[in-house]
């Protein structure tokens, strides 16, 4: 059973220039409409589209993001935006500064304790 058949039919307010695309829109994808002029002014019209399918709902949403209209009587929602990540700096105590140049400092005798230009002495025949 149509879960929407309970709820309210879909109504947009769509400037005239767009009113074609939107009527083509429903000529296309087999929507029911309705078109009623806006009694504030002449530029505006009422559409009300018979919507029962869920998939159609979406597609249609997706039609009205790319024309930017919004349906009558929804809030625009804005898409979730995710939080910055949070750095965190570490605090480096002067201890651990001196620990790290003393194992620096090892490191670079320990490689100076190592001859690399020893030679072996050649033994004569």
């Amino acid at each position: 059973m149509n879960t929407l058949l309970n709820e309210e039919l879909p109504i947009i307010s769509v400037k005239k220039k767009n009113i074609q695309a939107v009527i083509d829109y429903c000529l296309e994808n087999d929507v029911e409409f309705t078109v009623k002029p806006k009694t504030v002014g002449n530029d505006e019209w009422k559409v009300e589209l018979n919507i029962t399918e869920v998939k159609k709902a979406v597609h249609f949403g997706m039609f009205l993001k790319e024309i930017k209209t919004e349906l009558v009587g929804m809030p625009y929602v804005s898409p979730l935006q995710k939080e910055p990540k949070k750095i965190e700096v570490k605090e480096t105590s002067k201890e651990t500064i001196k620990e790290a140049k003393v194992k620096a400092a090892e490191i670079v005798l320990a490689d100076d304790n190592s001859n690399i230009f020893a030679f072996e002495t050649e033994t004569a025949l």
